[in-house]
């Protein structure tokens, strides 16, 4: 995968927004970019007939970097999700800061375990690929302590 041209200008721009740096990633397609309209317009079509009930328990949105706030919807939410910038660091710091004990990236690859690495070293992090990776995983931390 290379860096598209697309992403370089997506990033520019909102880096421009925000008044930061850009940071650059290796991408496979122009997710969380204005370019995924169609897909959020698709989403927001879709919540229509689906019920969203408020989380038990605290929910960081990666497209605020925090919880969700009075007055806004989880489908907003994750129709912005998946269209505009992800505040990643910004939602890691905010979990590390609730005192999780860890953090587990189930999917492929291990790009997001490096950059938790990076922005909140202090916090153990594992990466899974597979459901049996996930259960020796669950296995080997029962009854420890982080």
């Amino acid at each position: 995968m290379t860096t598209q041209p697309w992403a370089e200008a997506s990033s520019q721009a909102s880096c421009k927004a925000a008044r930061s740096s850009p940071s650059t990633a290796t991408v496979s397609g122009p997710f969380h970019t204005p370019l995924m309209a169609p897909a959020g317009d698709a989403l927001a079509e879709r919540f229509r007939t689906t019920a969203f009930h408020e989380p038990r328990i605290p929910v960081i949105f990666n497209c605020l970097g925090a919880e969700k706030p009075e007055g806004i919807t989880i489908p907003e939410l994750l129709v912005r999700q998946v269209q505009s910038s992800v505040y990643m660091e910004d939602s890691l710091r905010r979990m590390a800061a609730m005192g999780l004990d860890a953090l587990v990236e189930i999917g492929p690859g291990k790009a997001l375990s490096g950059f938790v690495k990076k922005t909140v070293p202090e916090l153990p992090v594992y990466a899974v690929e597979t459901a049996a990776e996930l259960e020796q995983l669950t296995e080997t931390l029962k009854g420890t302590s982080l």
